[in-house]
């Protein structure tokens, strides 16, 4: 007997135990609500055994257990958090999915809910009137009361409907000779795993025992032992139970009578929005609330294949490298998901304090990053529903929203009738707006779909996020790494210097004392030239870190220019001597390239421009968008300076390393380099000079875009 015992204990298991349905779907919506307080879901929580025992078991397993005390749910929950119980629930609601329960099966639950909630409030009340100390434990103690019949209901539903049927008095005997323990058995082996500092496992194994036999017992078992009886008046004598009480507990008879009465009002109106049934219900009743019963299972369906696709689209988003990848996925589970099409993603930038298209990006023909939504309450669809942090449309009955121009303008971007719009927030931090074109026809079929897709944008904003904080992470880690290779780099180079330069004095004295004449200047000429290259190649060493980190990806032209020169005015320009100029197409997308080699290129062209120019010779950076060189598109950037330009037999051998003369001319190793690294960039690079009116250098990049292959 003892090892069929043992087989139905090791058999039980609390995961596949039904909750009511109900009470899941209103737990499944508030945490995807998120202003849902704790004490809101502990409130929903606390109306189901199922559910309260997982979050009990869930808290005090060693993963999380940190008190090990019945300290009320919400404490509970404060420990395992909303994405915890979410998962809990979403569980409990695929483990019901796949269940197959009769009438009679799902009639005899109702009974056991509304009994086990009326035993967990008649145990507040008793709590109350004893002044127990904690009034959340003898509800959790009476609530539990039973859930060791409920496993064995779930063992064997058909056989457990039998038992349930016969007199009280006969059940554990059913139940022992059938499943070799009883129920209340079964709640203690389930309990006492939890390992709680509390006596609520023996509030359970003990509640059936006869009251003499717990006179001595804590308080707390004495509490549910009458809670349970006074449940059940016509399972146990109310006299009997009356005067148990007065024996056990002191409690004046004439409170028992009105505690009970104030309980089964309750009972009826909460058995009510729970969709429960109660025994004496009329047939009309029962089939109103068997309708009401299989709309509750279809949302709980409508639940579980939700959960099923926001799993499949949160892996996809996780497994996103950048933010341009994130927001392909996102795109298209909208289209997969919601049906819409057509969106953009609109991003926050917090120091303009701005909504901005993405870079690089086009809508049909336009491009995105030219839409710039300023964050003013009023002033944009997409700004309103990222400062209210909710779902806005276009076909809302507030006229400043939906007739402001720029939402007419977004309409048409995207090609629809109107727009929805999506915000992407985690806690106070605003990541951007989803807007996405819709009809009329496709909003309203939507509308049931609004908490879904709620929780979809809470998801990908919160892969968004992840994956910034993990750029940032990145890139401070490789600011380090710049800092330190550059820092080696010019170390290197301070030692190299000091041998170049004793060598070259010496050629310099040893051309003195010999004379233009002598048969060796032309091996002394070439050594100064090579001594010159070798230095042009140790300069080079002071952006090592940029070939090796500034690679290939998404580039700023115009930021790029900035940058430069800012650091060339820094260099090169102080004191005013040489005047720099910029004249930038603010219409310029972003392209694919290669930072670090477009960054060496600029700066060989603002050197060797500066080394050409006289005291007061300026100097002008371009960037041109829209250039068409052979039906194909190019970005263009070119530096031209006013000096004395490049004489004819100079530009024939114009990118060849050829002796530098310094000033005047643009020429050395650093045009040969400039052309190698713009072959690299498989860009073109040409040059307009004529003497005494100055140069010009024209480089075309191929204008590749964000989602245009290489």
């Amino acid at each position: 007997m003892d090892s069929v015992k043992n087989s139905c204990l090791l058999a039980v298991d609390l995961e596949r135990l039904p909750a009511i349905p109900a009470v899941l779907l209103e737990l499944i919506e508030a945490c995807s609500q998120a202003d849902t307080s704790l004490k809101q879901l502990a409130d929903i929580v606390s109306q189901d055994v199922v559910l309260s025992a997982k979050v009990l078991a869930a808290a005090n397993s060693p993963l999380y257990r940190q008190w090990g005390e019945v300290a009320g749910l919400e404490r509970q929950l404060s420990v395992l958090g909303v994405e915890t119980l979410k998962s809990i629930a979403i569980t409990s609601a695929v483990q019901q999915f796949f269940s197959r329960l009769g009438e009679q099966h799902e009639a005899y639950l109702d009974g056991y809910w509304c009994r086990s909630l009326k035993v967990a409030q008649i145990a507040r009340e008793l709590a109350i009137l004893l002044q127990h100390h904690s009034e959340e434990e003898a509800y959790l103690a009476g609530l539990l009361h039973g859930l060791g019949e409920l496993a064995l209901f779930q063992l064997s539903p058909d056989d457990y409907v039998e038992i349930a049927a016969k007199p009280r008095g006969l059940q554990r005997e059913e139940q022992q000779r059938r499943f070799a323990v009883i129920g209340e058995e079964v709640g203690f082996h389930l309990i006492d795993r939890w390992h709680l500092r509390s006596f609520l496992a023996d509030a359970v194994r003990y509640q059936d025992e006869s009251s003499e036999a717990l006179l001595d017992a804590p308080q707390l078992v004495k509490i549910v032992h009458l809670a349970q009886r006074l449940a059940q008046p016509d399972a146990y004598d109310l006299d009997q139970t009356i005067l148990a009480a007065e024996q056990l507990s002191g409690i004046d008879p004439s409170h028992i009578e009105s505690l009970v009465l104030r309980v089964d009002g309750r009972l009826q109106q909460l058995a009510g929005s729970l969709e429960l049934m109660p025994l004496e219900a009329g047939a009309v009743r029962e089939e109103q609330a068997l309708q009401v019963k299989l709309t509750t299972r279809l949302e709980l369906a409508r639940h579980v294949r939700d959960f099923a696709l926001l799993s499949a689209s949160r892996q996809q988003m996780a497994e996103a490298a950048s933010w341009h990848a994130i927001v392909n996925e996102l795109q298209y589970n909208l289209g997969v998901l919601f049906g819409l099409k057509q969106s953009m993603v609109l991003r926050y930038n917090p120091d303009q304090e701005r909504l901005e298209g993405d870079v690089g990006g086009r809508v049909g023909n336009k491009p995105m990053d030219a839409l710039h939504l300023s964050l003013e309450a009023g002033k944009s669809l997409a700004a309103d529903a990222l400062l209210e942090q909710r779902v806005l449309h276009s076909f809302d009955d507030n006229p400043a929203r939906s007739h402001a121009v720029v939402n007419r303008q977004l309409c048409h971007l995207l090609g629809d009738e109107g727009v929805v719009c999506i915000p992407l927030f985690v806690g106070q931090a605003m990541l951007g707006v989803v807007v996405a074109g819709i009809s009329r026809k496709r909003l309203k079929q939507l509308d049931f779909q609004q908490d879904f897709m709620e929780v979809f944008a809470q998801m990908a904003a919160a892969s968004i996020l992840r994956q910034q904080r993990w750029q940032e992470a990145e890139e401070l880690h490789l600011n380090e790494l710049r800092i330190k290779v550059q820092n080696h780099a010019r170390t290197l180079l301070h030692e190299a210097n000091t041998p170049l330069g004793v060598i070259n004095n010496s050629l310099q004295r040893v051309d003195s004392k010999l004379g233009s004449g002598h048969a060796v200047q032309a091996e002394l000429a070439t050594i100064k030239n090579e001594l010159e290259r070798l230095g042009t190649v140790l300069q080079r060493m002071r952006d090592p870190v940029e070939e090796i980190i500034d690679g290939d990806g998404l580039v700023d032209l115009n930021r790029l220019v900035e940058n430069q020169l800012a650091v060339f005015k820094a260099s090169f320009c102080a004191g005013d001597k040489i005047k720099c100029v910029k004249d930038l197409d603010d219409r310029l997308p972003a392209i694919h390239s290669h930072h670090g080699r477009l960054k060496q290129v600029l700066a060989n062209l603002m050197k060797n421009a500066s080394e050409a120019l006289e005291e007061g010779g300026t100097i002008k950076l371009e960037t041109r968008d829209g250039v068409n060189l052979n039906g194909e598109e190019f970005i263009e950037i070119s530096v031209s300076d006013d000096g004395p330009g490049i004489p004819r037999a100079v530009m024939d051998e114009l990118f060849l390393p050829v002796k530098s003369e310094k000033k005047g001319n643009h020429s050395g190793t650093g045009l040969a380099i400039v052309k190698n690294l713009v072959d690299e960039l498989e860009g073109t690079i040409s040059c307009y000079s004529r003497e005494q009116e100055g140069t010009r250098f024209g480089i075309l990049l191929p204008r590749r875009l964000v989602d245009e292959p290489a």
